[in-house]
């Protein structure tokens, strides 16, 4: 599990999710997780405002939920662009919020994507591809 974890802090790192100046305090927060199956993301700075991120990698989806106060489903559009899941949101006031998270062609099935509002939190469910475990045993014939 920790392998996953490690994967999904990863990705977020690499993504526009995740500010480029992170306070200690929040750094500490973001590196000092509980458990190693769900990276949780307090802070996020976006274009023009916070956003509360949960990113949870399970063995057979990543799970986003992103607190998006104040905004509608209509405020918002996600979109698949070069293999990657981009996230956009307009309130309005004017105010946008725009994110963008790597998806690996050959580890997500992004075309399988869903996503939900309600009550101001986008949660978004993205399959994963299952490999199946390699079978590593040579079956004799017993003549």
């Amino acid at each position: 599990m920790a392998s996953t974890s490690c994967l999904a802090l990863k990705r977020l790192l690499s993504s526009t999710l995740v500010p480029r100046f992170v306070p200690p305090a929040a750094a500490y927060r973001l590196f000092n997780t509980k458990s190693e199956d769900e990276i949780e993301v307090p802070m996020v700075v976006a274009t023009g405002g916070r956003l509360g991120w949960n990113v949870k990698e399970k063995e057979d989806a990543l799970l986003v939920s992103i607190d998006m106060p104040g905004l509608s489903r209509e405020d918002v559009k996600l979109s698949l662009e070069h293999d990657a899941l981009v996230i956009k949101g307009e309130e309005g006031q004017g105010r946008k919020f725009s994110s963008r998270i790597e998806l690996p062609k050959e580890e997500y099935k992004a075309h399988e994507i869903k996503a939900k509002m309600k009550n101001g939190v986008l949660k978004v469910v993205v399959p994963k591809i299952i490999q199946p475990a390699p079978n590593n045993a040579l079956h004799i014939q017993v003549d």
